[in-house]
């Protein structure tokens, strides 16, 4: 169970982020098992729990606790999945192949995603140091 309260229940307002940002899931837990990012000192997250970078949290006034919803479009995800399916799986086997009829862009893809601030980092790229990031 999430710790995360329904976006009903928490005073919010609506605030664009002008840049286009990269959203990724990674369970910590894992990484740390397996030794994975070993410069990354950070204990693992919980469920619904993001690191933001700094000019992120500049401009949208956020600092660590806070709980942001992001709007994710999942419409080209979506579309690569179908895809993925119908050439992994449906056409081998013999299995229908689903249209990506099925999938309509706009309103209909767009999912809201909750997670709590855990850490604001500086400008790195996901969790790698900015000075192992390539030009």
């Amino acid at each position: 169970m999430t710790t995360i309260p329904n976006r009903e229940t928490t005073l919010s307002y609506d605030r664009d982020y002008s840049i286009q940002a990269c959203l990724m899931f990674i369970d910590t837990q894992v990484e740390k098992d397996i030794e994975l990012g070993s410069r990354y000192k950070f204990d693992p997250m919980s469920e619904a729990q993001c690191l933001v970078n700094q000019q992120m949290a500049d401009s949208l006034n956020l600092e660590e606790g806070f709980i942001m919803y992001v709007k994710v479009d999942m419409y080209q995800n979506l579309i690569a999945l179908i895809d993925k399916y119908n050439e992994d799986v449906a056409k081998p086997k013999g299995y229908p192949v689903i249209s990506r009829d099925v999938i309509l862009e706009g309103d209909t893809s767009v999912v809201t995603l909750p997670c709590r601030v855990a850490h604001i980092g500086d400008q790195s790229y996901g969790k790698m140091p900015k000075a192992a990031a390539p030009e």
